[in-house]
């Protein structure tokens, strides 16, 4: 018998993202349009098989940790992909990451076979392109935390080329991506050196301000507390966090093991429990928490977090 094929719609995307049909975009419904949304499911008995060779793994203790000690882990590797991007003449598709290329993906409580190679990329962008409008629509100045290869800033600045974009990361090599894009693409984008772990204050941020962090402030495991105190002293407006949020997952085998995954990675932890401590204390107010469930075989990286500082 054959498989069946599945493909998903503007409507599955609405639906997973929590968001309204009046606020999805028309780039949005073009990409979802032109790109090849069609998947395969895992049928229950190999995705058992599947969630057992994660618990393999998961114990094996074979993952990268993250922490402040890999700076140099990631000045290489962003390193790598600086020259990448100035091999390929600043074309923006040498800013993805090799590991967004898999051949297998989380979905909806199961896992899926997408048919091709770009499946996550192109769902990233109608994902990134809702987020970003729907968020940062009424903002002057959009400053990303984390930044990485800058992948987000071809999308801030297609949607937002009267706006002030800043990308910040703690190592050099990544800094010199978002100057070189800006540079050669006359973006509105500066690119600075900044670490989470160690705030710098005298970093001064106008009025009309939001804060973008993109599966970055997972890297702090723990210690996000100094820089989400950093936000609510500078009195952004906005402040955006995409990533693997602990208490989101269910009981299940399979959300079991994703938060096993992020404890074991040392990944953010406890961090939307912070944030009500943050809010039941008048000093931030949450304005939407979002699972999204998709991800890589281990957890659900694109759940999202939307809150603002109380400003007396």
């Amino acid at each position: 018998m054959q498989e069946k094929i599945y493909n998903l719609t503007a409507q599955d995307f609405i639906k997973a993202f929590g968001a309204r049909l009046n606020d999805f975009s028309s780039v949005c419904h073009r990409i979802i349009q032109k790109s090849n949304f069609h998947y395969k499911q895992v049928p229950p008995e190999k995705q058992t098989v599947i969630l057992d060779e994660i618990k393999k793994n998961i114990d094996s203790n074979k993952f990268f940790m993250a922490g402040e000690s890999k700076r140099s882990f990631w000045n290489d590797k962003w390193s790598d992909q600086l020259k990448n991007f100035t091999t390929k003449k600043q074309k923006i598709d040498a800013l993805v990451p090799k590991y967004f290329i898999k051949p297998m993906s989380r979905f909806n409580g199961g896992f899926i076979i997408p048919l091709k190679n770009d499946f996550e990329i192109n769902w990233s962008r109608v994902y990134k392109y809702w987020l970003f409008k729907k968020y940062f629509k009424n903002v002057d100045n959009i400053y990303e935390f984390g930044g990485g290869t800058g992948m987000n800033m071809p999308i801030l600045a297609d949607l937002f080329p009267q706006k002030k974009l800043y990308c910040s990361d703690w190592v050099e090599s990544a800094v010199e991506i978002y100057n070189l894009m800006a540079k050669k693409l006359k973006w509105n984008l500066s690119g600075f050196v900044f670490d989470m772990f160690r705030p710098n204050y005298s970093l001064e941020v106008p009025k009309k301000s939001a804060f973008l962090t993109f599966s970055s402030l997972e890297q702090l495991g723990r210690n996000y507390r100094d820089f989400i105190e950093f936000a609510i002293q500078k009195k952004v407006d906005l402040f955006v966090t995409v990533d693997s949020i602990e208490e989101l997952y269910g009981k299940t085998k399979y959300d079991n093991l994703a938060r096993k995954f992020i404890i074991k990675r040392n990944y953010l932890k406890s961090y939307l429990t912070f944030l009500r401590n943050l809010e039941e204390k008048g000093r931030i107010k949450i304005i939407k928490i979002q699972r999204i469930r998709f991800g890589n075989l281990y957890h659900d990286g694109y759940s999202y977090i939307v809150w603002k500082p109380i400003k007396n």
